[in-house]
C-alpha cells in the first residue's frame, strides 16, 4: 500500500501540485486484510472537474489499470487498479468526511479492546463469500465497524444492567 500512496503522490504533484492526498479508511484504521482496497481522499481546491481530470491523469500513467469512474454515487469515485501490486484503490475529492469517520473508528478501537477482533473476523468472513463490496450491495468497512461497535455496547450495558440487579438483590438480603 506505501508503493501505491508512493506512486500516486507523485503522479499528483507532477500533475496537480495543490491537491493533498489523505489515505482513510482501513488503511488508517489499521482494519485492512490482505486483499482490502486503499481508501485515498484527494483534497484540492482547484476549480476543475477533478472525475474526468483525475481519470485522464490515471489513463496516461503506467501504473493503474482497470479505470472506472463512478460519476453518479452520492459520493463519486473512481476506482482502479494499481498494476504493479493488484491492490484495488478508491479515490474520492473533498470529502473530509472520510477522515473523520475514520478518527472516529480509532476512537472507538482505543475504547473498545474487543472491537478489533470482531471486526477483524467479520470482515473475512464477508471478503470469503464475496458480500464487502458496496458496490455491489455488500457491507463495507465502516457499516461492518458501527454493527460490531453497537453490539459491544449493548452487551456491556447488558453486563452492567445484571450487576446492577445482583447488588440490589444483596443490599435487600442484607437488610432482612
Amino acid at each position: 500500500r506505501e508503493r501505491v500512496l508512493h506512486d500516486l503522490n507523485a503522479l499528483f504533484e507532477q500533475n496537480m501540485p495543490k491537491a493533498v492526498l489523505h489515505p482513510f479508511g482501513s488503511f488508517l484504521t489499521n482494519l485492512a486484510l490482505p486483499d482490502s482496497d486503499l481508501d485515498i481522499m484527494v483534497e484540492c481546491k482547484e476549480h476543475v472537474n477533478y472525475l474526468r481530470v483525475v481519470e485522464k491523469m490515471l489513463r496516461k500513467c503506467s501504473f493503474a489499470t482497470h479505470i472506472i469512474v463512478i460519476s453518479h454515487a452520492r459520493v463519486p469515485i473512481i476506482k482502479f487498479q494499481h498494476r504493479i501490486t493488484g491492490i484495488d484503490v478508491d479515490l474520492c475529492f473533498n470529502q473530509d468526511s472520510s477522515l473523520l469517520t475514520s478518527c472516529y473508528v480509532i476512537r472507538q478501537l482505543g475504547r473498545y479492546p474487543h472491537l478489533r477482533p470482531l471486526v477483524m473476523i467479520l470482515k473475512y468472513m464477508l471478503s470469503q463469500r464475496d458480500l464487502n463490496d458496496t458496490y455491489r450491495g455488500g457491507i463495507g468497512s465502516f457499516m461492518i465497524t458501527l454493527l460490531c461497535l453497537s453490539c459491544e455496547q449493548w452487551c456491556i450495558r447488558s453486563l452492567l444492567k445484571k450487576k446492577k440487579k445482583k447488588k440490589k438483590k444483596k443490599k435487600k438480603k442484607k437488610k432482612k
